[in-house]
C-alpha cells in the first residue's frame, strides 16, 4: 500500500479478488454518504510495486545496486538531506536510524552492523554505503510512506526550503502530491518552494 495523501489518497497493490471485494466495499461507502467514487484502477500497471510480492526480489536487485554503487559514499551528500522511501525520516549514520531500517528490512547486513556498531561507526564512507544499499534494495518492495515524508518536510524545524521532483517533467507526480499537501490547513503559513526537473 502507498499512503500518498492523508485522507485523499492511498494506491493498493493486491489479486483481484480482495481488489473487487475492496471496489465493492468503497462504493457501498460512497453511496451511504452520496459521495464520489473513490476507486480508480490504474490501466497498464501489473507489476505489485511496494508491495511485500516482491521481498523476493530483493535481493536480485541488491545485487545490482551493489555493482553500480560507487564503492566509496561521501556521507556528507546524504546526512540531513535524504528521505527514503522505506522510513521517513532524515538519513543518519546514527544506530537510532540503522536499528530502525533494519527493523523494516530483512537485512542481515545490518544486523551485522549493529552486532558490531564500535566498528562500523568508525568508517563512515562504509557504514553509508551499506545502510543506502538495503533502503535502496528494499524500497520497491515495501509501502511508500509519503504522507510521513511531507509531515516531515513540512514541519516548521525540518529547514527544508526547496523539495525538487527528478524526473518525468511532463508527470511530476511528487511534486502534484507535495503541492496538494501543502495547501492542509496543518501546513498553513509553511512555505516550501516545489519544482520538478526532467
Amino acid at each position: 500500500m502507498n499512503f500518498n495523501l492523508r485522507g485523499r489518497q492511498y494506491a493498493v497493490a493486491g489479486t483481484q479478488a480482495p481488489l473487487r471485494r475492496l471496489h465493492h466495499e468503497l462504493e457501498r461507502r460512497r453511496a451511504e454518504r452520496n459521495g464520489k467514487g473513490v476507486y480508480v484502477e490504474v490501466p497498464g500497471i501489473d507489476v505489485p510495486f511496494h508491495s511485500a510480492v516482491l521481498h523476493h526480489g530483493v535481493a536480485g536487485f541488491r545485487t545490482k545496486l551493489d555493482a553500480i554503487l560507487p564503492d566509496r559514499i561521501d556521507p556528507t551528500l546524504l546526512v540531513g538531506r535524504y528521505i527514503p522511501n522505506l522510513v521517513p525520516r532524515l538519513f543518519s549514520l546514527s544506530r537510532d536510524f540503522v536499528v530502525e531500517v533494519a527493523e523494516v528490512a530483512e537485512a542481515p547486513a545490518l544486523n551485522s552492523v549493529i552486532e558490531r556498531w564500535d566498528d562500523w561507526s568508525q568508517r563512515p564512507e562504509a557504514l553509508c554505503r551499506v545502510l543506502l544499499l538495503e533502503l535502496l534494495a528494499w524500497q520497491f518492495a515495501s509501502p511508500v510512506r509519503w504522507i510521513e515524508t511531507q509531515d516531515l518536510v513540512f514541519a516548521l524545524d525540518s529547514g527544508i526550503e526547496r523539495f525538487v521532483e527528478v524526473g518525468v517533467g511532463s508527470a511530476p507526480t511528487l511534486a502534484n502530491m507535495m503541492a496538494q499537501t501543502a495547501v492542509m490547513p496543518q501546513y498553513a503559513g509553511r512555505s516550501i518552494e516545489i519544482l520538478n526537473v526532467e
